[in-house]
């Protein structure tokens, strides 16, 4: 029974296992997520700048084209003012001049404007480029260790569902029913060990002759209170004593 005590508790301990490796298994897509998020974050953060660098740059060319067609039209007038002939022509000349100049010289302060904020968007977005390419970087080193960390997984998952299944063939059918029955109640706890003369899971102390019972190991004792399967493991021998 001894061995059937032992078969007991490794069955446990593996199945224990293989709750542990599928957990990790589990939480693998929510990390493929995070890892992949950051890169998404870092791909948008750049978006969003370029989108605005674009804007200005189209804003830029737009205003330099209406600088151009008002310095154009500015020339024209100049032209034509050598060409009046009275007074009142020349004083509405006048007025379209300084109007037009000031057009003008407002749409290069615009411009000009536009110019320094590209400037300083440009680096903003060489920056962006820069940690989008080193997320990037860091998400391929980060999945590929997660992908090394799941194939580990999978092989200790395989070998620890073997073990699972060898164990429970070493079981006696009744035993093995038992266990099963106890384990839908309490998963991956269905055995208790004795603990001086309690149930390790409950604490509840056992009668002198359960005790005993229990450590013969001639049968599998079930917890009155928690109905646990409960084992005796004997306590390991000391170690030798070292040569005189």
């Amino acid at each position: 029974m001894a061995s059937v005590t032992e078969a007991l508790r490794r069955l446990q301990a593996f199945e224990r296992d293989v709750a542990a490796v599928r957990a990790r298994l589990a939480a693998l897509p929510e990390r493929r997520s995070a890892i992949e998020a950051a890169v998404a974050d870092a791909a948008h953060a750049l978006a969003a700048l370029q989108e605005r660098l674009d804007e200005l740059q189209a804003k830029r060319r737009q205003g330099e084209s209406d600088a151009s067609a008002l310095q154009a039209r500015l020339a024209k007038y100049r032209d034509q003012l050598m060409t009046v002939t009275t007074g009142r022509e020349y004083e509405a000349m006048q007025h379209e001049i300084a109007s037009t100049d000031g057009q003008l010289k407002a749409l290069d302060d615009r411009v000009i404007g536009w110019l320094m904020e590209i400037d300083e968007l440009q680096a903003s977005v060489d920056t962006a480029r820069a940690a989008l390419a080193a997320a990037r970087s860091d998400a391929d080193v980060a999945l590929a260790q997660l992908a090394a960390e799941e194939q580990k997984d999978r092989l200790e998952l395989a070998a620890a569902e073997g073990h699972v299944q060898a164990e429970r063939a070493a079981l006696p059918a009744d035993l093995l029913e038992r266990y099963d029955r106890v384990s839908k109640r309490y998963p991956l706890n269905a055995v208790a060990e004795l603990k001086g003369e309690s149930c390790s899971a409950c604490n509840v102390r056992f009668r002198p002759m359960v005790v005993s019972e229990i450590r013969r190991q001639e049968t599998i004792v079930q917890c009155d209170s928690c109905a646990r399967l409960v084992v005796f493991v004997p306590p390991a021998p000391p170690p030798p004593a070292p040569d005189a």
